[in-house]
């Protein structure tokens, strides 16, 4: 791949969590920021001393929101060359039992917004020549069951699509699948999530450090720790319902 690393990096999710975390490193690379989050206030601190981040303080659970990230990824002025797609939603229910409303506004940002970002992203870098694209998935599309799941099982297959495409495209496509994050995903939800023991949890800081890291080898896909890898090696031959199963006794999550 002929491609140069960029200098433009956008970040979404950047107000909190894993994505903070990856803006934060990319800060420190020296890496111009395009900030993208629902809280301008957020984004504002999520970098201290960066270098005046560009900020876009938009929902991606409303049409208008991804329309102005994507014309954003488009732009020929000071060019994103790198997306990083850190933005999700969960739902606290099971689908069934949580609202419509919950399971659509989930998809909106899971499967919608993110196909919307990625076409832009690929169009754009491709007529450029080249770019590199990462995009935060999940363990939970190996061993978890119901619409978050699906969701983010659908966002790895696309990606690993694209980055099939790279010998042709100049465009590196990375996927990275965290286990449990400290992160607010649960708590915006509405999740107890007690129950699931520390050492299954990772630090977002951590989890950016090994993206980045897999971004620079040049891998197409990524789980961060040793210890997560053995766990997805490990119940890899089982059924789905079963690695559900192993799932929901090694780290129950209820409503609150």
């Amino acid at each position: 791949m002929s491609y140069q690393v960029s200098s433009v990096a956008m970040v979404t999710g950047a107000s909190s969590g894993i994505g903070a975390a990856l803006a934060r490193r990319l800060a420190t690379e020296g890496r111009d920021l395009v900030l993208v989050g629902r809280r301008a206030d957020r984004l504002r601190t999520a970098v201290p001393g960066a270098a005046e981040p560009e900020l876009l303080a938009v929902d991606l659970a409303v049409p208008d929101g991804v329309a102005a990230v994507a014309d954003r990824l488009a732009a020929a002025e000071r060019p994103v060359d790198l997306l990083i797609h850190a933005a999700g939603l969960t739902t606290a229910l099971p689908f069934g039992v949580a609202a419509l409303d919950d399971e659509l506004a989930q998809l909106q940002v899971n499967v919608v917004a993110t196909t919307q970002l990625l076409h832009a992203a690929m169009t754009a870098m491709q007529a450029r020549g080249g770019g590199q694209i990462v995009v935060v998935g999940s363990t939970a599309a190996h061993w978890s069951s119901g619409s978050y799941a699906a969701s983010k099982a659908w966002l790895e297959v696309l990606a690993g699509a694209l980055a099939d495409r790279t010998p042709t495209t100049d465009v590196q496509v990375l996927v990275v699948r965290p286990g449990f994050t400290r992160t607010d995903l649960h708590e915006r939800a509405g999740i107890d999530n007690s129950g699931v023991p520390g050492w299954m949890w990772l630090a977002a800081d951590r989890v950016a450090a090994e993206t980045l890291s897999a971004l620079r080898a040049g891998r197409r896909s990524w789980t961060p720790t040793r210890r997560y890898r053995a766990l997805v090696a490990a119940t890899a031959p089982l059924p789905r319902h079963r690695r559900s199963a192993v799932l929901r006794r090694l780290a129950p999550l209820r409503p609150r």
